[in-house]
């Protein structure tokens, strides 16, 4: 039963592999904001949304497993009352708050640095690139939804499925911190160069932003932490910039 399992696991991840990750390594033009977001990722946000509910529900019963493993029907009964308002008011602001500031604080940091150097080296390319149309309002309707779309997929595919999926299938006959590094490394590289469209260090700047997403979100355990923090950003930096 678990070789079953493990076996569609592996062909979903390679679906995943084929047609979500490695297709926008090889995009060499800016995409085009101005169509209907749902023409873009229109497999790619369906998988992602579905995929989330279905992992989501998966690590939740593991999870509950997990901690009512070995307590009386008493101390679970505890366990799953619902905290004191205070008490939930401080774990939004600690776990939810904090958390999407430093990514927006550190992402921006980034950009401003990234943003010095293409200047002192005299790089032509803007690093964070998206075509305008004459239609201000509609045009910025449709890229908000397609950023919305954009930001989901992007961190459930690259922080949330494909880095932990990927060490979950070699772990069946590997089980060390080298394989977590190549994990880790192989998303980064893969995630990075998916905005090769936008020239070399916006590569560079997507590779340094997953870490930060993906450190974050490693901390957390919450990939809306990673999501909001992702949405934001790109909606200042299309606004602003």
């Amino acid at each position: 039963m678990k070789y079953h399992y493990l076996k569609s696991e592996i062909i979903i991840f390679l679906i995943v592999l084929i047609f979500l990750v490695l297709p926008p390594c090889f995009v060499l033009n800016n995409p085009s904001y101005t169509d209907s977001p749902l023409s873009y990722f229109n497999f790619t946000w369906i998988f992602s949304i579905f995929g989330y509910i279905y992992y989501r529900d998966r690590s939740s019963k593991n999870n509950k497993s997990d901690l009512n493993e070995g307590l009386s029907e008493t101390d679970i009964i505890k366990t799953n009352e619902n905290p004191a308002f205070k008490t939930r008011i401080k774990t939004f602001f600690f776990k939810f708050i904090i958390p999407v500031l430093f990514c927006l604080a550190a992402l921006f940091s980034l950009l401003f640095m990234m943003n010095a150097i293409a200047s002192l080296i005299d790089y032509k390319q803007n690093i964070y690139s998206i075509q305008k149309s004459d239609e201000n309002y509609i045009w910025l309707y449709k890229s908000l939804s397609y950023l919305l779309i954009a930001s989901f997929s992007e961190e459930f595919i690259y922080r949330y499925y494909f880095p932990d999926m990927l060490h979950h299938i070699i772990n069946h006959k590997y089980d060390n911190k080298t394989v977590t590094f190549v994990c880790e490394f192989l998303t980064c590289i893969l995630f990075a160069f998916g905005h090769l469209y936008a020239g070399f260090l916006s590569v560079i700047f997507a590779g340094l932003s997953h870490l930060i997403f993906r450190s974050v979100y490693k901390q957390t355990g919450n990939i809306f932490v990673t999501f909001v923090s992702h949405f934001i950003y790109n909606t200042i930096v299309l606004i602003l910039l």
